[in-house]
């Protein structure tokens, strides 16, 4: 190939690089913002999650103390062991009322 020919032939490759490189930007950002959608789409799901078990747990025991529950997301381990052993007494007997069982349902029936 002469010279003339060779450049045209790396211009060619350049454009369809700078092409291919302009596209994975694109799709960068598209995946960038639906990173961003799932985020916000768990946090919304976490918050609904959570509220929909304070309310459960509001409507067993209504003198249930929110603010220790609240507490309890930024607090040291001694600090969360504290607010645990002040909460046992309201929550022992609300988990009692919802009947757990580790037994299959095979293992009751015996």
């Amino acid at each position: 190939m002469d010279h003339a020919k060779y450049t045209r032939h790396l211009e060619g490759e350049k454009a369809t690089l700078e092409q291919e490189v302009e596209e994975l930007r694109r799709r960068l950002e598209d995946f960038e913002q639906r990173r961003v959608d799932v985020e916000e789409k768990l946090v919304e799901g976490a918050l609904m999650a959570a509220g929909h078990a304070v309310s459960i747990l509001r409507s067993h025991v209504p003198d249930l103390d929110i603010g220790q529950i609240s507490q309890g997301y930024a607090c040291d381990r001694d600090e969360a062991r504290r607010l645990f052993e002040d909460s046992r007494p309201t929550i022992e007997p609300f988990v009692e009322m919802l009947d757990l069982s580790i037994k299959s349902d095979d293992e009751e029936d015996e």
